[in-house]
């Protein structure tokens, strides 16, 4: 499998619809509509416990690589460089 970097997520789970790629790893939400409507086929979740709303489709680990566990979202804030002082001490007083 070869890393084919996209803009966002949602431009990685279009090349898959459009045959681009193979696959894409993808949050759950980011994809379901898709998989409702039979446009994709969810092959495995990473985390420790099964996606509720999509609760036929297997962990990884129990789809056959054993002790797969990515239980994670990874999320961060980002502003412009150029970004007052002032402003960025207000969000992260906002964020505690």
């Amino acid at each position: 499998m070869r890393h084919i970097p996209y803009r966002g997520g949602s431009d990685a789970v279009n090349a898959v619809m459009a045959g681009e790629v193979g696959v894409t790893f993808s949050p759950p939400t980011g994809a379901l509509s898709h998989v409702q409507a039979g446009r994709l086929r969810a092959l495995g979740f990473s985390g420790s416990k099964r996606f509720s709303r999509l609760p036929d489709v297997p962990l990884i680990s129990e789809a056959g690589v054993p002790d797969y566990v990515v239980d994670f979202t990874w999320n961060a804030w980002f502003a412009p460089a150029k970004t007052p002082p002032a402003i960025i001490n207000k969000l992260h007083a906002a964020e505690s």
